[in-house]
């Protein structure tokens, strides 16, 4: 008896998250996350054009090496983000992107990645 309990309260806590995942998909389906990334010397360069105002707790860029990211928001820029330091270490820097800025995405030395974009 003690194992058929186990088992069944094993089952309901593995199925649970797949449930809440599987709601919280279908709110979330007009609100895909936007992005790139860059890695030097594979895709040392990318572009994207939010096309959402990004409010989510996740937004901005991360990476390593040496890098940077230029948002443009109309014809002036309104962001420039690099890394703190010039040691190469994991830096991140939140940023919220609106509808329209257009990002590029630069991994400036070799063995630098840099991901930008947000939901």
């Amino acid at each position: 008896m003690k194992r058929a309990i186990v088992a069944a309260s094993t089952a309901l806590l593995l199925a649970t998250p797949a449930a809440v995942n599987a709601t919280s998909v279908a709110v979330n389906v007009d609100r895909e996350p936007e992005g790139c990334q860059a890695m030097n010397p594979v895709q040392p360069k990318c572009t994207f054009t939010s096309t959402q105002d990004m409010e989510g707790p996740v937004a901005g860029a991360v990476g390593y090496g040496t890098w940077k990211v230029i948002v443009k928001r109309g014809k002036k820029v309104a962001a420039k983000i690099t890394p703190a330091s010039s040691y190469g270490e994991p830096y991140a820097e939140e940023f919220l992107f609106e509808k329209g800025d257009k990002v590029t995405v630069i991994a400036i030395s070799p063995g630098s990645a840099v991901t930008a974009g947000g939901d």
